[in-house]
């Protein structure tokens, strides 16, 4: 095979097990998170998110001024945050459970692609 053609070969597998493994982890939105507009959420995504929305929140923590308005704002929903985060950490670490041996598998391959790139 020439090259072109083992990197389309490569190229295209990768993105159908990529597209698997984002599957696996996309469910339909928890009750728990019935603020999001979404039917479904990818829930390293959504991770992810919260992950850089607790990095600027957190910023409150930091301050020498605890008090007021803005302050208990932002720390109610920086605690409301972290609750949400934690109840999906959970989730997907029952996703993993469920699916471990198809997400090693998928990992397995995605590898042996791009090695062969």
């Amino acid at each position: 095979m020439n090259d072109e053609l083992v990197q389309k070969f490569c190229e295209e597998h990768m993105v159908a097990l990529q597209k698997q493994l984002k599957d696996i982890y996309t469910i339909e939105t928890p009750e728990v998170l019935n603020d999001q507009d979404e039917s479904t959420i990818n829930v390293n995504d959504k991770l992810s998110e919260y992950r850089f929305m607790e990095a600027v929140y957190a910023s409150i923590e930091q301050s020498d001024q605890q008090e007021g308005e803005v302050y208990h704002q932002y720390q109610s929903a920086l605690d409301q945050l972290r609750a949400k985060k934690t109840f999906l950490l959970e989730l997907k670490e029952e996703i993993e459970e469920k699916n471990e041996a198809d997400i090693v598998n998928i990992k397995i391959m995605i590898n042996a692609f791009q090695k062969e790139m």
